[in-house]
């Protein structure tokens, strides 16, 4: 039987990475530069593209096993 779209709890995480990524890129990163945090800003940054980069490669990866199968 083929399924037809997210299988278990990724269609609940692939928009969560993606809302918290755009969340951290978008208010998180300008507070911590408003408030001169360096380090926190870079933090920031690089936890947000990688929970954009997750959630579009699981996006990705789920889409091209829909179509394997």
């Amino acid at each position: 039987m083929r399924s037809g779209g997210y299988t278990g709890s990724l269609g609940y995480i692939v928009p969560l990475c993606l809302i918290t990524g755009a969340f951290l890129l978008r208010w998180e990163v300008v507070m911590y530069q408003k408030t001169k945090q360096k380090r926190e800003k870079k933090f920031a940054r690089t936890l947000g593209w990688i929970n954009v980069i997750a959630g579009i490669g699981m996006y990705a990866g789920n889409w091209i096993v829909s179509k394997l199968m």
